[in-house]
């Protein structure tokens, strides 16, 4: 027996020690992934991964502001950007659960002196994005009431709730000011006491405030920091470690039922519609796997939890290179020992502030001298390197130069439902409405949930047909 026991003992220290070469491994690939990452220079932040329920990964790499003189340590907060909508879909959840609403209340239940529309649009069409509320006019806003004032001024909705979808800010605010009447106190009050406080996310801080320590400032690649925000409630800084303890506690029903859970998690059914988590996937009624990304100035964060495999994933970046999903995803293939490439920059945002001063042909002998060079670092092998473009032109009404560049990424992408679609916005800003509708049936054909095809397929045969 004594043998015996020694025999187990030995066995199960060997495959322990097997198990935790293994993490070693896999703690320095992410290791080398970051550091690859900042000396490519896109990304300056601090990351924190997670895996069976244990923190392996957690580093700051970089500088807190543009002075590029204080270095990042993980007490630093990051603006989390579009993540924080979580907060006030959560609120809502669990007044629900208090029995102090329904997600089919009609807003004109809580705030009856808005317009009409106030009694068509349901909390759960706020959640969703679906209510058809027109987006905020930002030139008008400079604090909370200016806000309130710009929904109540709105005479006409853009779509019928529930009928379609669109992202934008006045179905969070409106969600804000919801909370705010049924609790009496404010958002920001309500989400520290009753959110922040029982998942001891005691770093966390809300907008509006002042005079608060170890809080990084966005800044651009010429070193110049973003401006001052506007005093508008509902922007969040948190530090990683902040944003792992909310994850857990969505996971652990600490602050609503898995049913309620579920229930904000449900999106109208595009491509890429989010809910109130972002992006979430379930199994029955369990949350299985929790993508969020958010963006504020040049700040970038994402939320990458896989249930699944037990692997949570947060990077919180304050000078903005749009990788922070790719660098992510590829901290995930590690884990999962899938195989991966290193990411690259991004050639858009490199070049962008060139493409007006370049002809097409000019953008497309970059791109081609580009991609041939040997130590070429950008990123020329996915189809985004060139639709960014094609879509800036179009932005900026050079719709033929955008069709040009659409139809060499074509070339190599012609899978891509998006290039379709955006070469059909090229050709409709053009007046070439038949090139237009082709693309966009093709694009509608290759994602049959690609919104923005379906819309503009619908406007182009009412089009015809009044012709």
């Amino acid at each position: 027996m004594i043998h015996y026991k020694l025999y187990l003992f030995v066995v199960i220290s060997f495959f322990s020690t097997i198990s935790s070469f293994a993490q070693s491994d896999k703690t320095r690939q992410i290791d080398s992934l970051m550091q690859w990452s900042q000396k490519l220079g896109i990304f300056n932040g601090n990351v924190l991964v997670s895996k069976n329920d244990k923190i392996i990964y957690n580093k700051s790499i970089g500088f807190s502001d543009a002075s590029k003189t204080i270095p990042l340590n993980t007490d630093y907060k990051f603006h989390i950007g579009s993540i924080t909508k979580e907060f006030s879909a959560l609120a809502l959840a669990k007044l629900q659960e208090q029995g102090k609403l329904k997600l089919e209340d009609k807003v004109s239940k809580f705030i009856p002196e808005f317009p009409e529309w106030a009694n068509d649009i349901t909390i759960k069409n706020l959640l969703q994005y679906t209510s058809g509320l027109p987006n905020v006019v930002w030139k008008k806003i400079k604090n909370d009431k200016d806000l309130f004032d710009g929904l109540s001024q709105i005479e006409n909705l853009d779509f019928k709730p529930g009928s379609d979808y669109d992202y934008n800010m006045n179905n969070v605010f409106l969600r804000q000011f919801i909370i705010e009447r049924i609790t009496g106190i404010s958002f920001k009050s309500y989400v520290e006491e009753y959110l922040f406080k029982p998942c001891n996310m005691n770093s966390s801080i809300m907008t509006p405030f002042v005079n608060e320590n170890n809080v990084a400032k966005g800044f651009n690649n010429d070193f110049i920091n973003d401006p001052v925000e506007l005093p508008l409630t509902g922007g969040t800084y948190l530090t990683a470690a902040d944003l792992l303890k909310w994850e857990k506690c969505l996971y652990a029903n600490k602050l609503i039922t898995k049913q309620s859970l579920f229930e904000i998690g449900q999106s109208f059914d595009i491509t890429d519609a989010q809910s109130g988590l972002g992006q979430a996937s379930f199994k029955g009624t369990n949350l299985e796997f929790h993508l969020h990304d958010g963006r504020a100035g040049h700040f970038e964060a994402i939320l990458l939890s896989d249930r699944k495999e037990k692997i949570t994933i947060i990077l919180l970046d304050n000078n903005h290179n749009g990788k922070v999903t790719e660098i992510a995803q590829t901290i995930r293939s590690i884990l999962k020992n899938e195989s991966y490439n290193l990411p690259k920059k991004s050639f858009f945002i490199h070049y962008e502030k060139q493409l007006n001063s370049l002809s097409s042909t000019e953008i497309i002998n970059l791109y081609n001298s580009t991609k041939s060079d040997e130590k070429n670092l950008y990123d020329l092998d996915k189809a985004d390197a060139l639709n960014d473009i094609g879509q800036y032109l179009t932005d900026h009404d050079r719709f033929e130069d955008s069709i040009k560049i659409f139809n060499i990424n074509m070339a190599k992408f012609s899978s891509s439902s998006i290039l379709y679609s955006g070469l059909g916005d090229a050709y409709f800003g053009q007046g070439n409405l038949v090139s237009a509708l082709l693309n966009y049936k093709k694009a509608l054909n290759l994602d049959p949930k690609n919104n923005t095809a379906k819309k503009m397929i619908i406007k182009l045969d009412k089009t015809r047909q009044n012709n």
